[in-house]
């Protein structure tokens, strides 16, 4: 999740009592550093779904306008560009509409819930080299704040070029063909994780991803993914993790996310 602002933002939301102490300095990490903490599969596929444990209400958050999310992408393997789908929930400032590229302060509001979003390269008059595109869109889905657990879904339309479709709990939302300079008819990787970009942030320890299912280019339908590796990183000195365990005859398999050493 990537947003160009510029302003400060006001506190939104009070403080979960189950939440760790916040820093006495907390801050916006730097605009291409993140604290990441997620498992990654090098699969080739046309599509993927996890189940997030808690939502929004495993995420705590300042109310402050860094990106913070739980959530599950899949990106585009192509020339070296940073290109990708995602889908998860957000307790951020976010985009009001799907149409905006590049959101900026005065397309955005803070919001607790469901998003879909997409970044690709597309050629702009006057630039001699693809520019980045990011786009990202709300996801209604009832009429409270969402908690308890969600499945996300993204799916490969192969009746059309490019088009990929979301949807939250089996209910579909977005049907995007996504506009760029590349072939994106089939992702590369995928990755379940929380992205962090503020000091400020913090989660319900131990809350958990699981069931991770993708659908093969070589399939119609969805299947468990086989394995995934460790792409924990941190920007700052905090001690997050995660940690993943393949699925057994009775436990499914799952990532699980630590805020404590």
């Amino acid at each position: 999740m990537y947003k160009l602002l510029t302003k400060s933002f006001l506190k939104l939301l009070p403080l979960s009592l189950s939440t760790l102490t916040l820093p006495i300095n907390a801050a916006p990490i730097p605009f291409g550093q993140r604290d990441y903490i997620q498992h990654r599969a090098n699969q080739p596929n046309f599509g993927a779904a996890t189940t997030q444990e808690g939502c929004v209400n495993h995420l705590q958050s300042n109310g402050g306008q860094e990106a913070f999310v739980k959530t599950m992408w899949l990106t585009f393997d192509t020339l070296d560009r940073n290109q990708w789908l995602e889908s998860g929930c957000t307790k951020s400032l976010t985009a009001t509409s799907i149409t905006i590229p590049n959101p900026n302060i005065d397309d955005v509001s803070f919001f607790e819930g469901h998003y879909f979003a997409y970044n690709t390269y597309v050629n702009v008059p006057g630039q001699t080299q693809p520019q980045s595109r990011y786009h990202e869109g709300r996801v209604n889905i009832g009429t409270v704040i969402p908690s308890g657990n969600h499945r996300y879904k993204i799916e490969r339309d192969i009746t059309q070029n490019n088009r990929w479709c979301n949807a939250v709990n089996n209910v579909a939302s977005y049907c995007i063909t996504l506009p760029g300079v590349d072939n994106y008819n089939a992702a590369g990787y995928i990755t379940v994780g929380i992205e962090s970009r503020d000091t400020s942030h913090t989660f319900t320890n131990n809350t958990r991803a699981e069931n991770i299912w993708y659908r093969p280019v070589s399939n119609s339908g969805f299947i468990r993914l086989p394995n995934m590796l460790k792409r924990d990183n941190m920007a700052t000195s905090r001690t997050w993790s995660s940690s993943y365990t393949s699925a057994t005859s009775t436990i499914p398999d799952r990532i699980i996310f630590k805020n404590q050493p």
